[in-house]
């Protein structure tokens, strides 16, 4: 028979030991589920850009809710004031909230925290225009290597386009008034990537993006095949919108690199291996040179491939993210180390 005391003792220990596991549960639950508010507000002001941050009325703004249960929409007019809001926004875990309006046949959006519902957004939006002075092309980098094929060049172009004016470049109906880009004859095989809206269509030497132009900073990357015959190449090259800085980067073992506009190559250390680069500023709209590359190598299967890029097949390896992130850097890095050098190169 147990002691009455002893009974005693167990209820009370047995009571103790649920009520810390309510505690540890409170305690364990996620802050974030505590917290959160089943329900929020989205409110904010869509102004104009081009006009002095000039409230813009009578917009239609949506607001966008993606999550596991689907895309929904709701809508609002921008009043007097340019002001908008929604309230009674369900606050979905893991869901994304965006406002958009489109203005002028252009879309403007930004993406909505739950967590900033206190601070009003500003939707900025700009005057379309079809002048190409509103943008440039301030920056090309050409990276060539061998194939994975015999007799083939693989070719990286990452090209830096910027809108520093206050208004929006709208292409139009017009071709010539597309983004524009050239390709060397024989070229295939191409995959292109950007941050930029719109579209690639194929254009007469080249393709284009139809794609507006809102002010900011865009890149354009693209990768093509390009194939050859016996120990030397020459690849065409131009930019229909000019650029403002050109490098053209190769390997040694691909072969000798050189330029009738940019001379001829100079050693450059990138990491563990010398490249060539060739190097020029500010090229004029519709400029066209060569870059010729004589003792190419005749691979049996990417031996002179491995070093660089692994196993990865590198007509896709542009498009893999994280390679075309680090020649980004490294063709940048280049750029600024060799920007002081050039200057001083100018003082004297």
């Amino acid at each position: 028979m147990i002691p009455r005391d002893l009974t005693a003792i167990r209820r009370t220990a047995r009571g103790f030991w649920m009520w810390l596991v309510l505690v540890l549960v409170i305690v364990a639950w996620p802050a974030e589920a505590m917290a959160q508010e089943p329900e929020f507000v989205v409110e904010g002001r869509a102004v104009n850009g081009s006009g002095n941050n000039t409230p813009e009325f009578g917009l239609l703004v949506t607001l966008h809710q993606e999550s596991t249960a689907g895309h929904e929409d709701s809508e609002t007019t921008t009043d007097v004031d340019g002001k908008f809001r929604f309230e009674g926004i369900e606050n979905i875990i893991g869901a994304s909230y965006g406002v958009s309006t489109t203005y002028q046949g252009v879309m403007y959006g930004l993406d909505v925290e739950p967590s900033q519902q206190n601070l009003p957004i500003e939707l900025v939006v700009y005057e379309a225009v079809d002048d190409e002075s509103a943008f440039a092309i301030e920056g090309a980098s050409l990276l060539i290597v061998q194939a994975d094929e015999p007799r083939t060049l693989w070719a990286l172009e990452i090209i830096t386009v910027a809108n520093r004016s206050n208004t929006t470049y709208v292409p139009g109906t017009d071709p010539m008034k597309l983004l524009r880009f050239s390709l060397p004859p024989g070229a295939r095989d191409l995959n292109v990537e950007t941050s930029l809206p719109g579209e690639a269509v194929q254009v007469d030497l080249g393709f284009a993006l139809t794609s507006e132009i809102q002010p900011g900073e865009y890149e354009v990357m693209f990768s093509y095949m390009l194939p050859y015959e016996g120990s030397d190449a020459v690849l065409p090259r131009s930019y229909p919108h000019g650029t403002q800085g050109l490098r053209v980067l190769a390997l040694p073992e691909v072969g000798a690199i050189e330029s009738d506009a940019m001379g001829t190559a100079e050693p450059v250390l990138i990491g563990s291996d010398v490249y060539q680069i060739l190097v020029a500023e500010d090229l004029p709209a519709g400029t066209k040179f060569t870059v010729s590359l004589s003792g190419l190598a005749q691979p049996s299967f990417g031996d002179r491939v491995s070093r660089v890029w692994g196993n990865v097949r590198l007509e896709y390896a542009a498009l893999g993210g994280l390679a075309v992130l680090m020649i980004g850097v490294l063709i940048f890095g280049v750029w600024k180390t060799s920007r002081p050098e050039e200057e001083d190169g100018d003082v004297d």
